[in-house]
């Protein structure tokens, strides 16, 4: 979005903003009632080498009890994650409706579930995880000082740029935060 918003003045820095492709995501909430685990644990992720029907599946009842129901029913939360890399080749065009199943089936398949689920909800998160190519470092770093020499008033934050997960996000924001505060002085 960035890239998209230069002047054409900063079009070697907007060149540069859209190297970095992005993968879509579905992630699929379920709940089955009663305890449908065969183990407690956080949950798991499908090693690449194996048929990438799912990613891998969160075990939320187990990694976030406190998030459990309210009406003190048993139940079994799950978030099961398909696509990245082979969404495309997977799933695009090919609906929610299909995604769920697939997502329904192999939960099935891998946990023995037997139950129906009593709530599912699908999203389709397109673009949402940076695919970082090699040399991505590099090209951060070129950003990073374009934006410096030509002295925009401008601070890069977010999965684009210096790591995908919420910590990163969270650590590099404060570290952010910090720049510019330390402009403003």
């Amino acid at each position: 979005v960035l890239a998209s918003l230069l002047t054409s003045e900063h079009s070697d820095l907007s060149e540069n903003l859209r190297t970095t492709p992005s993968a879509t995501v579905a992630v699929v909430g379920v709940e089955y009632p009663g305890h449908v685990l065969p183990f407690e644990a956080f949950g798991y992720l499908v090693p690449s080498n194996q048929p990438p029907k799912i990613l891998g599946a969160i075990f939320d009842s187990c990694a976030f009890p406190a998030q459990d129901r309210m009406d003190g029913e048993a139940s079994t939360r799950l978030t099961v994650m398909l696509g990245g890399e082979w969404y495309d080749d997977l799933f695009r065009g090919k609906g929610e409706s299909y995604v769920t199943s697939v997502a329904l089936e192999t939960l099935a398949d891998h946990l023995n579930i037997e139950v129906e689920p009593s709530i599912v909800v699908t999203k389709i998160n397109e673009d949402c995880i940076p695919q970082y190519p090699v040399g991505h470092m590099d090209t951060l770093n070129d950003i990073c000082d374009s934006i410096d020499r030509k002295r925009l008033p401008l601070t890069l934050t977010g999965c684009s740029y210096k790591g995908v997960g919420l910590v990163d996000c969270i650590v590099n924001a404060g570290e952010a935060a910090e720049t510019v505060a330390s402009k403003i002085k």
